[in-house]
């Protein structure tokens, strides 16, 4: 059960970190896309 919980908050983890990722990387490229195009 400890180790579920455990692997459980890992996982939720990463999922944020890889949203949050995508998410930046999404804003910067659209950044750069404006920028290029203004």
């Amino acid at each position: 059960m400890g180790s579920f919980f455990y692997f459980n908050e890992i996982f939720n983890l990463t999922t944020n970190h890889v949203f949050l990722v995508d998410w930046l990387s999404r804003s910067i490229f659209r950044e750069l896309i404006f920028k290029k195009f203004e």
